[in-house]
């Protein structure tokens, strides 16, 4: 079982969004193998906080990741692209699960950020997609 703990951001530093961000490099999860992640109805999840995410897993070894996102309506394409970017040097990940339901502001371009971060990392064997409501999609 396991916690991941989010520590305010020093307070000498201006920017709320790299002040997450330099926290979240920090934290090194280097024994974390199976990470489960549940946004559902996060209006508050915003595009700085998602990479934020996705930096705090740089260099870890988790093996599986699982992501829901459902009716987060401050995620965007932005937000996404960097994430997927972000992942990329996850080469220990073998499974991958994404559901992304009711998120309003995604359009093809997020489609596409995650095709390339799927050929890009090889590792994946296991891959469950969930795409529902995303009136954005084309």
């Amino acid at each position: 079982f396991f916690f991941l703990m989010i520590r305010r951001p020093p307070r000498s530093t201006q920017s709320r969004s790299s002040a997450a961000s330099d926290v979240y490099k920090r934290q090194f999860l280097p024994s974390l193998q199976n990470l489960t992640i549940n946004f559902s109805q996060c209006s508050k999840i915003d595009d700085d906080a998602l990479s934020a995410l996705s930096l705090g897993l740089d260099n870890s070894k988790v093996e599986v990741l699982r992501l829901y996102f459902s009716a987060c309506s401050e995620i965007n394409d932005r937000g996404t692209t960097r994430f997927f970017e972000n992942l990329a040097s996850l080469k220990t990940l073998h499974e991958f699960a994404i559901t992304l339901n009711f998120c309003d502001n995604l359009t093809d371009e997020t489609l596409y950020s995650f095709s390339q971060f799927l050929l890009q990392n090889k590792s994946i064997t296991t891959l469950i997609i969930d795409i529902e409501e995303l009136t954005g999609i084309s």
